[in-house]
């Protein structure tokens, strides 16, 4: 969930064995991709503007 909107996704892995999650909402079009074991992350939104997407890369951590 975004603090926009609920975003439902499809989970798959790439041949390169990164496994990603790809969500179509109304507000956008959602990839999350996660590169490797050590939790190396890229996630984008694609808003409906054209040319207009938002990218965050870090390391994604268990929450407690």
């Amino acid at each position: 969930m975004t603090p926009a909107e609920t975003v439902r996704g499809t989970l798959g892995l790439t041949l390169g064995g990164a496994t990603f999650v790809l969500g179509i909402a109304e507000g956008g079009v959602h990839l999350l991709t996660l590169m490797d074991e050590a939790g190396a992350a890229r996630y984008t939104v694609h808003l409906p503007g054209p040319g207009l997407s938002i990218t965050y890369h870090g390391i994604c951590t268990a929450s407690e």
